[in-house]
């Protein structure tokens, strides 16, 4: 599929037919967005019309299924009815949609608006609610209060210096009077609600002189009890007011490290979970374990309880691979992969696999299967895994990974079939040209090598800059031009030229893209546009000069031009809020996916430069995407 990034690639081979030809049926999409509304609900698996971004979602889905869980089999139909009651009104504060007041985008209810908060520098650990605010704890040394009586949400205080390190935990009281702070210096922090409504400092209950005595924390509901988790796996419970320790729990049957706590309402019971996909209950009063619940499949971070304690609510990791409706921008499906991130995301030409690159693994899953394991795992690689492409008619695949090969898969068996070496330097990442004769790979080292498979050696080693890493390489479809983007913000260019089996590199220019790393080049499928992501926040569209004369002679010791805009810039996609990570152009070249570590991924209309979806619901960033664009009609 040509308009899928060639950068990543795939799936199964004696089963995949050639590609079919791109639809250049695409430019209605932006009319039947206008057309239909932004999130409405729906439980349907569609076609696999959709894009799938790497990342893991956020807490209230996890949320949403522990609350079905948490229902006993056998209940009365009044409490069944009560039961569905809350449920409902549950998943409509989730899934609303609303025009945030401040910026005038959609929103969720609810939910802070990415654009118009003044939100942390540093990546946001936790959060805890009051009845009238919310506090956030990052990797800064601050702590930041909002109002969440007002729909902007105004910033209304600033705790500067609240942990020289920054705060990873952070637990408000039910009545919203006291709140606690864990730091990355091991110190944990009390802090009380003054009349004028600003928080103040109560003292250290940990110092951070005992680093790791500290993780998760949790208050009582009255402020009077802290419990708090340790490097070891150990819960200890604190008295405030004293600020002494009067009880340590013995976590049998967890798995450090212990992620969540909560009191129940009246301090009854202590609630743990963590790594071990197990919540542990604990008495109090007598510190006996009286119950162990299970019933989830990845790691537990989040508990709560309801108002009665009743009901206990869990939210796990959610699965990273996540399959969304261009269209609607509905999260119809995830895909579980617990053994790592996600790295790179592949289709297979027939668009019936996706092939998700891991820590040492590849795993193959069937986009049109509801079943969630995957149907094939290649293992091979022993360390993480950064590129990954398919053969046209996915007969075998090709990775890259940081244990310096580039290894070829045959894709009915799971087998490797060859496997090439960067001398132990890492590999970013690796491509098949159009031919599918070729390889091209790039490394840290700085080094871009042509491999041919015919010979079964590298053919070309370039070095654009000496010890500058390159950090993604991409091919024309038409098999006539090579970009390469490094951690300098320099895009360099080649002419690839053909003759009788013979590829001769002729350099065409170097130009600065961006100021800072490259993490992503890649041309559009009609080879009229070159897109390239950044570290500093943005993706820049170029467009391809095609003018440049054809010259085989001595052309790898050609100089480069050195002129900067030697591609003319189209266009700036602003709107990213962090790293910009990869992207994927639509089969006619008209729109662009972006992913990004701000949680989002983005679909941009580039004639308007403007964002016309984004897909939400990652608590992580997201690092790759993968376009499937076929259904679109």
């Amino acid at each position: 599929m040509a308009a899928l990034r060639s950068i990543a690639a795939g799936p199964l081979a004696a089963l995949v037919p050639a590609a079919s030809a791109p639809s250049r049926t695409l430019p209605p999409l932006l009319r039947r967005l206008q057309q239909r509304p932004l999130l409405p609900l729906s439980l349907r698996l569609p076609a696999p019309a959709v894009a799938a971004i790497a990342g893991v979602s956020g807490l209230l889905s996890g949320i949403w299924e522990s609350i079905l869980r948490a229902v006993p089999k056998k209940k009365t139909s009044h409490m069944k009815k009560r039961h569905r009651q809350m449920a409902g009104k549950a998943l409509k504060d989730v899934t609303e949609v609303v025009k945030c007041p401040g910026c005038g985008r959609p929103k969720r209810a609810h939910i802070l608006c990415p654009y118009c908060v003044q939100s942390h520098p540093t990546d946001i650990f936790a959060i805890a609610p009051t009845k009238t605010g919310l506090l956030s704890a990052s990797g800064s040394s601050s702590i930041r209060v909002y109002s969440t009586t007002e729909p902007e949400f105004p910033l209304t205080q600033t705790i500067q210096g609240a942990h020289k390190l920054g705060c990873h935990h952070i637990a408000t009281s039910a009545n919203g009077q006291k709140a606690a702070s864990a730091g990355f210096g091991g110190e944990v922090k009390l802090w009380a609600l003054a009349e004028d409504g600003s928080w103040k400092a109560e003292g250290s209950i940990v110092e951070g002189s005992k680093a790791g005595e500290a993780w998760a924390v949790s208050l009582s509901e009255d402020g009077r009890y802290l419990a708090s988790t340790t490097h070891d796996g150990r819960i200890n419970v604190w008295e405030t007011p004293a600020k002494e320790k009067i009880r340590e729990f013995e976590t049998k049957g967890l798995i450090k490290p212990i992620r969540a706590l909560a009191f129940s309402p009246g301090c009854k019971l202590l609630a743990a979970a963590g790594d071990a996909r197990t919540i542990a209950l604990y008495d109090v009063t007598s510190g006996e374990q009286v119950a162990n619940l299970s019933g989830h499949a990845a790691w537990i971070m989040s508990l709560d309880w309801n108002d009665t304690g009743e009901y206990l609510l869990t939210g796990a990791d959610r699965p990273p691979c996540s399959f969304w409706e261009a269209l609607s921008g509905i999260c119809s499906r995830t895909i579980p992969h617990p053994d790592s991130q996600v790295n790179r995301l592949c289709i297979s030409p027939d668009k019936r696999f996706l092939a998700a690159a891991g820590h040492h693994t590849v795993k193959l899953y069937d986009i049109k299967s509801s079943n969630p394991n995957a149907v094939l795992t290649f293992e091979g690689h022993t360390a993480n895994i950064t590129g990954v492409a398919f053969h046209c008619e996915g007969k075998w695949m090709v990775t890259s990974s940081e244990d310096g090969t580039v290894k070829i898969w045959d894709t009915r068996t799971g087998n490797v079939q060859r496997n090439y070496s960067h001398g132990g330097i890492a590999v970013n990442d690796v491509v098949i040209h159009p031919n599918q004769g070729e390889l091209i790979s790039c490394d840290r080292g700085g080094n871009v090598r042509i491999w041919d498979l015919g010979e079964n050696k590298c053919s070309h080693q370039l070095i654009p800059e000496d010890d500058v890493a390159v950090a993604s390489v991409t091919v024309a479809s038409d098999g006539s031009m090579l970009c390469a983007g490094n951690n300098s913000g320099n895009v360099y260019v080649w002419r690839m030229i053909q003759d009788r089996d013979i590829t001769s590199l002729v350099p065409v220019c170097r130009f600065v893209a961006h100021n800072t790393y490259i993490t992503r080049v890649l041309l559009s499928p009609d080879v009229r546009h070159l897109a390239t992501c950044s570290a500093d926040h943005t993706a820049r569209i170029w467009s391809v000069d095609t003018s440049q004369p054809h010259n085989v002679t001595g052309a790898e010791q050609l100089p480069l031009e050195r002129e900067p805009g030697a591609f003319p810039l189209e266009t700036t996609l602003h709107g990213h809020q962090r790293w910009v990570w990869d992207c994927a152009f639509s089969a006619d070249s008209a729109y662009l996916v972006t992913a990004c570590s701000d949680h989002y991924a983005r679909l941009w209309e580039l004639s308007s430069q403007s964002i016309i979806r984004q897909y939400n619901g990652h608590h992580r960033g997201a690092v790759c995407v993968a376009l499937n664009d076929t259904a679109i009609n």
